[in-house]
């Protein structure tokens, strides 16, 4: 599920698990992605840094399917280093 609001140049990004777990990636065009686990949690939990300091701008696109891959990397990431991770971080929320 996704989402772009054209008056407030937002953009989100919904992934669900088998287990009825729920991730929102918030994107606004700026440094980061705002990571909301959870359906309890009305603030971001966690950020993934998008910005490239020598270029002054964002390595994303403003758009639904590179915030989308960026998301999906960064969870494999994840994922590779603890296979538990999501399941841990959802119990600590």
């Amino acid at each position: 599920m996704w989402k772009l609001d054209q008056e407030e140049q937002m953009l989100y990004v919904i992934f669900t698990d088998d287990n009825g777990g729920i991730l929102r990636a918030d994107y606004w065009g700026g440094p980061y992605i705002a990571l909301t686990f959870g359906h309890h949690h009305p603030d971001s939990t966690e950020v993934i840094n998008v910005w490239d300091y020598e270029k002054g701008e964002p390595t994303v696109e403003f758009n639904v399917d590179a915030v989308r891959k960026r998301v999906l990397d960064w969870i494999e990431e994840h994922a590779t280093e603890d296979p538990r991770w999501y399941e841990k971080y959802l119990e600590n929320t």
